[in-house]
């Protein structure tokens, strides 16, 4: 019966040990797992920083792109204005030339 006792004791000392160390790894698992989610969370600020600024860079480059399009359409626009008043002044001259002729 002591026997009995002492294995009973010795189970007793050994499941205990066994739930401390199942307490451990349950915390050890809990806290990688805390650790993990602070660093995903992290990393989301960076990547969503990350996304404003290429957003905000993408959307200055693009404004300046239309801007330069919208320069380059204007300056034809007035270089052909400008073809045209040329050519009108020449059409006019070799009319006036013609009439100078005709008289």
């Amino acid at each position: 019966l002591a026997q009995k006792e002492a294995e009973l004791t010795e189970t007793n000392k050994v499941v205990e040990r066994l739930s401390k160390e199942r307490e451990n790894v349950t915390d050890i698992v809990r806290q990688d797992f805390a650790n993990r989610l602070v660093a995903t969370e992290e990393e989301n600020k960076r990547i969503k920083t990350d996304f404003a600024e290429l957003s905000a860079r993408n959307t200055y480059q693009q404004k300046r792109a239309d801007e330069e399009k919208e320069m380059e359409a204007k300056k034809m626009a007035e270089e052909k204005e400008a073809l045209l008043a040329k050519l009108e002044a020449e059409k006019q001259k070799e009319m006036q030339s013609l009439h100078e002729r005709i008289k």
